[in-house]
């Protein structure tokens, strides 16, 4: 047999056997790969499924927190807290049992007091928030600080939620979520989100949203996509409680004993996969926790307890993504693969048999290529090789000379990087020099002298800045001398010593803080004396000590200063008569009182040496009147926050339990994060008593009904009237001040009859006499006068008191002429006054005047004084209606101006009044129905007039009833001069029959539905119609977008087909290229640099990145139709 035969059976043998075992080893390694790869694949798929579930969670968070932080929410909480936050504690828990007793007490929602939490303001606000995303917030409360509710979207089963331990896990820690298995309140199941309300660096309340989990499972496709459409049990995604309670649905795909299996593990906080049999089937599991903070994750206090209202859940457990997929669909792939490889395998078996015959007669090629290669190596070219193509002493050669090349190559290459490595060397130095340079140009730049020095006990620098020669007022070859610290710095020998020994002794201690020396005093002769300070700091390992010394002669020159000024001040603010002091507002709602003169001792009766500054606010705060603190307190927060002038009056009770009247008032600067207030306090209680005097003497006379003057008898002047003088003459109070009784008496017109009125006043002391006072308007009227002499303080008063007698006179006059009134008239008359006085009434009036409690010389009632005033100004009759025991009066006031009263005429309307009262209530109960109806409905009669339209007709046409009543109908809602085609109320008036007709109206832009119904009178005869329209255009558009969804849903369908085709051609040629880089890659190791191969490979390289580019996009596409 011939070699080249023997070659080709020889290569078909050892390729079949290469293909067998081949084969057995692809199938053990692919089935490890891909389970391997699934695992990867199915854990990363769950942890992208969690951070899915917390990115949704943390965008509730952020919602809530955004909404937590409007000003509306915090005005609110600052309003509710400042409320609690001056009581004792005792006083808040009855508080608030109080209020939680009696919401939990109260039944209705509609309650006032319910409504005040569920319709104040931040309930309306959060109410509209939560419309602005619908039907995803279940409900949304506000509570502050102290747990108590104060605004809420739904009527929650209690007030109070500070006992609750998610209200305590929220208010503690921050941000927190618990989810329930079924809110009774809400009617669902809710995902809480409580976020705590922020101010100023303090929780001030905390904001609770309840959202539906239905939101949540929308929210996450991967769960939605699942509850939507049927599935198979071969590949599922769950998510989980710990204690492996199923939240979404298709829990029965899943036995309960896989979820017993890894349940144990998931309440361990672990990610992790398995491999377990679900339903008979082998199937690989993988879990792992969702990280949000729930409430149990924090220090849950055994004295909490959770909501009422909330049925399960996961109280005590946390989530879990849990993914499911069954192994022989993982598989499948690979026994495709095996299928198409086997069948490759003997194909390449063939086509190598074949090629054996052919390269046998090609034995000596490679004689060849190492002669050329030799030829190359020679002229310096090391980059060429030679290929290996048999197992023979021509390959050993060649892998000989091959070595050989490579490493005269990397002999060459390492002498190249040792120069680079140099260079790399050179350049670290020059950086580590110039930061050297930098650091050293810091040091003597920093206004503290720095040293680095051994004590034992001679003191021997290493190194030493400028600043440190300096500040000791030397130079440093002084102090690098032989003891020349000690010598140099202190010259005085007493005192050297003294300070010598105590730093020795306080170095040697090791004591860090007695290595710290202030105000030391540095003497030189005729220079007179600074003053340092200076700390050592030892050097771990080492007995070297770090120096540092500063200058602290200004800072102590300040001080004594300030010392200087405090004395100056404080003798003043001593002798004041007030109470000087200084008050501080830092944040949280930190006050506090930082000075304080002693004229407190005098004023408010404390011993200020014996109370510490801190405790001097509150036991002011304490000794407030009880009625006064609320207010002090909310003045004290106003200045505060405004950073205004604060100005305040009270009362303050006294330790000896007086009570005093102090004002207290300051101005505001702002000192870093602190508002500081300088001000004094007065005590005002003598004033107040003064003016309390005042005002009630002024009262006293304003509220006379008679006009008070106050008269210089000398010359008549006026000095002080009261209110009712100023009303009486129609005067202001100014312009009669400085006026004479000789202007406004008409008895006493000059100074003459004045003078002999006062001779007779001065004679008998007091008078009482009847005068005409003169108005501003030049009327006069009679008024009865006490006169009275008085003197005070050796000066001369005239008091006057004037009594205006036009009534008494009018009723003495009109007693004349009552007797002229009809007495047997049936119907009731009355005369009286225009102030509602009764001078006369016959015996038909008794009955109204029994009814009334009145008699005559008696006034009526307001409504009848005000009617009465009312048409006696107008000079105008006027009407009053009276029911008096079920019998309707209706009086007719006629006014008679010229003799100053009203005659009243009354007649009885009661079966009137009841007739219009029936005929109003069948029109309004017919108005009220007509007009609830939402179809436009309007009346015609035989000609097409629009008799009546109801408020949807109104609004349908655009116009008013005015507008439209007794308009044709045509017109209105055709806008034609004519009846037109096909008009339903045509069609009726003809037949007598009920018309429908359904059309597109451009008019209106709608599709609508007219129908028109026959009106027939008592004869039966058509005396017009009844036109009802009624809007069918969302029908209309619903109809259309079924119809549009339908495509779209179709649409939809396709491209996910599309999509997933896309996906799974990409993920296979991706495992090709996958497989092709990496051979090529590996075959780079066994090829020189400048090989042709080389570079035939680097375009392998480049073709399979390009192909990689459009796998992603492939990828890309498929997501994004999916």
């Amino acid at each position: 047999m011939k070699i080249k035969n023997k070659i080709s059976i020889s290569i078909f043998v050892i390729a079949f056997s290469v293909l067998t075992i081949s084969s057995f080893f692809f199938v053990i390694n692919g089935y490890k790969e891909i389970l391997s790869t699934s695992v990867n694949y199915i854990l990363d798929d769950v942890n992208d499924h969690a951070t899915e579930v917390k990115v949704f969670i943390n965008n509730k968070f952020i919602v809530a927190n955004i909404l937590a932080n409007t000003p509306i929410i915090i005005e609110s909480l600052l309003t509710s807290n400042a409320e609690y936050s001056v009581l004792s504690k005792a006083q808040i828990k009855n508080k608030i049992n109080e209020l939680n007793n009696r919401w939990e007490a109260t039944t209705y929602a509609s309650d006032p007091f319910i409504q005040s939490y569920l319709n104040n303001k931040v309930a309306k606000f959060l109410r509209s928030q939560a419309l602005l995303i619908p039907n995803e917030y279940g409900e949304i409360y506000l509570t502050n600080q102290y747990g108590v509710l104060v605004a809420s979207t739904n009527r929650l089963p209690t007030l109070y939620h500070g006992q609750k331990y998610l209200w305590k896990a929220a208010y503690e820690f921050g941000n927190i979520v618990d989810e329930t298995e079924y809110d009774e309140n809400v009617g669902a199941k809710v995902l809480g989100i409580s976020a705590p309300v922020i101010f100023e660096g303090r929780t001030i309340g905390i904001l609770k949203s309840n959202v539906l989990m239905e939101t949540l499972l929308k929210g996450l496709p991967f769960l939605y996509e699942q509850e939507q459409v049927k599935i198979s049990d071969q590949n599922l995604t769950f998510l989980l409680r710990v204690n492996g309670e199923i939240i979404s649905s298709h829990d029965d795909l899943i036995d309960k004993k896989v979820l017993d299996a890894v349940s144990s593990k998931m309440q361990k906080g672990i990610s992790g996969t398995e491999i377990i049999l679900n339903r008979g089937k082998r199937s690989l599991v993988a879990y792992t926790p969702v990280k949000i903070p729930f409430a149990f994750d924090n220090k849950r206090t055994e004295a909490g307890s959770g909501p009422m209202d909330q049925k399960g859940g996961n109280i005590g457990y946390g989530w879990y993504i849990f993914s499911i997929a069954d192994i022989n669909s993982l598989m499948t792939p690979l026994y495709d693969t095996l299928q198409k490889f086997i069948f490759i395998g003997f194909f390449l078996i063939i086509v190598m048999s074949m090629s054996a015959y052919v390269i046998s007669n090609k034995i000596s090629e490679p004689i060849k290529k190492l002669v050329l290669s030799s030829k190359n190596v020679g002229k310096g070219d090391y980059s060429s090789k030679i290929d290996t193509i048999s197992n023979d002493e021509f390959d050993e050669l060649s892998a000989s000379f091959n070595q050989m090349i490579e490493n005269l190559n990397k002999s060459t290459i390492s002498v190249d990087k040792l120069n680079i490595e140099v260079a790399k060397h050179k350049q670290t130095e020059k950086i580590v020099q110039e930061k050297e340079s930098f650091i050293q140009f810091i040091i003597n730049n920093i206004p503290i002298g720095i040293a680095v020095n051994s004590i034992d006990p001679e003191i021997n620098f290493s190194y030493m800045n400028d600043n440190f020669a300096k500040f000791y007022r030397t130079t440093k070859a002084e102090l690098n001398s032989k003891d020349g610290f000690w010598n140099t710095v202190y010259e005085d020998p007493h005192f050297r010593d003294k300070i010598k020994k105590r730093i020795l002794d306080d170095c040697a201690s090791g004591d860090i803080n007695r290595m710290h020396w202030e105000n030391i005093p540095i003497t030189r002769t005729g220079k007179g004396t600074t003053f340092i300070s200076a700390r050592n700091t030892p050097i771990s390992n080492s007995n070297m000590v770090i120096s540092t010394v500063w200058d602290v002669t200004e800072q102590l020159k300040y001080e004594e200063s300030l010392l200087n000024k405090e004395a100056q001040i404080s003798g003043v603010t001593n002798s004041f008569p007030g109470v000087i002091y200084q008050f501080y507002a830092r944040p949280n709602n930190e006050y506090g009182v930082s000075y304080f003169s002693k004229q407190a001792e005098v004023i408010f009766g404390f011993d200020i040496e014996k109370i510490a500054l801190p405790d001097i606010f509150p036991y002011f705060l304490e000794h407030v009147a009880p009625e006064c603190r609320k207010e002090f307190i909310l003045s004290l927060q106003t200045a505060v926050n405004n950073i205004s002038n604060w100005k305040y009056e009270g009362k303050y009770i006294k330790p000896d339990g007086s009570i005093i009247d102090f004002e207290g008032s300051s101005q505001p600067f702002r000192n870093q994060n602190e508002i500081i207030f300088n001000g004094v306090l007065l005590d005002i209680t003598s004033r107040k008593k003064a003016e309390e005097q005042l005002v009630l003497l002024n009262n006293l006379l304003d509220y006379s009904s008679d006009s008070i003057f106050i008269i210089d008898p000398s010359d008549s002047r006026i000095l002080n009237v009261n209110k009712q003088a100023s009303l009486a003459l129609g005067y202001t109070h100014e312009e009669l001040i400085n006026m004479r009784v000789i202007d406004l008496e008409a008895k006493i017109p000059d100074s003459h009859l004045w003078k002999e009125h006062m001779a007779e006043v001065r004679r008998t002391g007091s008078l009482l006499i009847e005068g005409r006072h003169k108005r501003k308007d030049g009327t006069i009227f009679p008024v009865e006068i006490s006169i009275k002499l008085i003197t005070r303080a050796n000066n001369e008063y005239m008091l006057s008191i004037a009594r205006d007698i036009t009534k008494r006179k009018r009723a003495e006059h009109e007693i004349k002429i009552l007797s002229l009134l009809p007495d047997e008239d049936p119907d009731p008359i009355m005369r009286m006054t225009k102030e509602g006085k009764i001078l006369y009434s016959n015996k038909s009036s008794n009955t109204l005047l029994d009814f009334c409690g009145r008699r005559l010389q008696d006034y009526m009632n307001d409504a009848w004084r005000s009617a009465i005033r009312e048409s006696y100004e107008k000079n105008e009759k006027g009407t009053i209606e009276i029911n008096a025991c079920n019998i309707i009066l209706e009086f007719v006031i006629t006014p008679v101006v010229e003799m100053g009263y009203v005659n009243v005429y009354g007649r009885n309307i009661t079966e009137l009044k009841n007739s219009l009262k029936e005929v109003s209530e069948a029109k309004r109960n017919w108005d009220e129905i007509f007009n609830t109806i939402n179809d436009a409905i309007t009346i015609h009669d035989m000609d097409y007039n629009i008799l009546f339209a109801n408020h949807a007709a109104q609004e349908l046409l655009g116009k008013s009833a005015a507008e439209i009543l007794n308009s044709k109908c045509y017109a209105s809602y055709h806008q034609k001069d004519s009846v037109p085609e096909k008009c339903p109320s045509c069609q009726t008036l003809k037949t007598g029959k009920i018309t429908v007709n359904e059309l597109f109206e451009p008019l209106f832009n709608k599709f609508v539905e007219i129908k028109a119904i026959p009106r027939f009178d008592e004869n039966k005869n058509i005396i017009g119609t009844i036109h009802i329209i009624r809007d069918l255009t969302e029908r209309h558009k619903a109809e259309a977008l079924n119809k549009q969804l339908q495509g779209q849903i179709f649409q939809s369908k396709k491209l996910d087909a599309v999509g997933t085709m896309a996906s799974g051609i990409a993920h296979n040629f991706n495992n090709i290229l996958g497989a092709i880089r990496g051979s090529v890659e590996m075959a780079f190791d066994d090829i020189p640099q400048n090989s042709r191969t080389r570079k035939d490979l680097e375009r392998v390289i480049f073709c399979v990145e390009s192909a990689k580019q459009l796998t992603d996009q492939m990828m890309s596409y498929s997501k994004t139709v999916t």
